[in-house]
């Protein structure tokens, strides 16, 4: 495998990587927004499960683009 299509490879994956981040992101605003307007708590566990998803993936990202 050529070091081209390796760097390729590894944008395309850090590409994948930042669309599913956008995804948790999303819902993890979605998810805080409705709780917010039922004025419920928005800390529960399944938030806070997607706030660390977001934080590996952004992490996994950066890996990823600088090997």
């Amino acid at each position: 495998m050529s070091d081209a299509s390796t760097v390729a490879e590894l944008a395309a994956i850090a590409d994948a990587v930042d669309r599913e981040l956008a995804r948790v992101r999303d819902l993890a605003t979605r998810r805080a927004a409705h709780a917010a307007s039922r004025g419920e708590d928005a800390g529960d566990d399944l938030l806070a499960a997607m706030y660390e998803a977001e934080r590996v993936l952004a992490s996994a990202s950066r890996i990823v683009r600088r090997a």
